[in-house]
């Protein structure tokens, strides 16, 4: 039977990825949105222990993820790949509000899509270039509808965080040596010769010409 959330208002909240770059997003918006660094805890993978972080600019430690303890938090945001989807899935089911900010755990309920339901415990937040196509293409779909639509998006090194900085700068330098380049964060390697326009030295009106 699935546990309660005595109080979801007060509980407290667990960060999984803290140090990432979705990590820090969440801590300002939880403290714009004035959460007290009292039910805040940050945690991380096995290589950022001892980080110091903040948090509303308190200084934090991030602790080890493997010391969690998901039946003490009412909600549990995962910003970074790498953490016990088992482990995630099973707080999901004792009634913890787990929510994927990487799209990495199976399972999730997808917010606002069809399906998605309010006692959901699983949920997956829709990537940002999800919701920017799903802005530019809500006009169409009113106007004449839409059965379809293929998209290549163009994704920086930055969006996945210290480990896709890190595989990045792992690539050039192996890359400059004519080696293999590593791709356990990407899975192949990344397309050096993309540019965006406005780095051009003449800007985009001559790159267009």
């Amino acid at each position: 039977m699935a546990r309660a959330i005595v109080d979801p208002a007060g509980g407290r909240i667990a960060i999984l990825g803290a140090a990432s770059p979705e990590g820090a997003h969440l801590k300002a918006a939880l403290a714009d949105r004035g959460i007290p660094g009292g039910r805040v805890a940050l945690f991380g993978l096995q290589r950022e222990i001892a980080v110091l972080s903040e948090y509303d600019g308190e200084a934090r430690l991030v602790q080890a993820a493997d010391e969690l303890d998901a039946a003490a938090y009412a909600a549990i945001f995962v910003c970074e790949v790498g953490h016990g989807v088992a482990d995630l899935t099973r707080a999901a089911a004792s009634g913890t509000l787990v929510v994927d900010m990487t799209g990495s755990i199976p399972g999730a309920v997808l917010k606002g899509a069809p399906g998605d339901s309010p006692d959901a415990r699983l949920v997956a937040v829709p990537h940002a270039v999800t919701l920017l196509l799903g802005s530019l293409l809500a006009p169409i779909q009113r106007a004449i509808g839409v059965t379809r639509v293929s998209a290549f998006v163009l994704r920086p090194a930055s969006d996945f965080g210290e480990g896709g900085l890190e595989e990045l700068r792992e690539q050039t330098v192996h890359l400059l040596r004519f080696e293999p380049t590593p791709t356990e964060v990407f899975g192949r390697q990344l397309a050096f010769n993309v540019l965006p326009e406005h780095l051009f030295p003449l800007g985009e009106e001559a790159a267009a010409t």
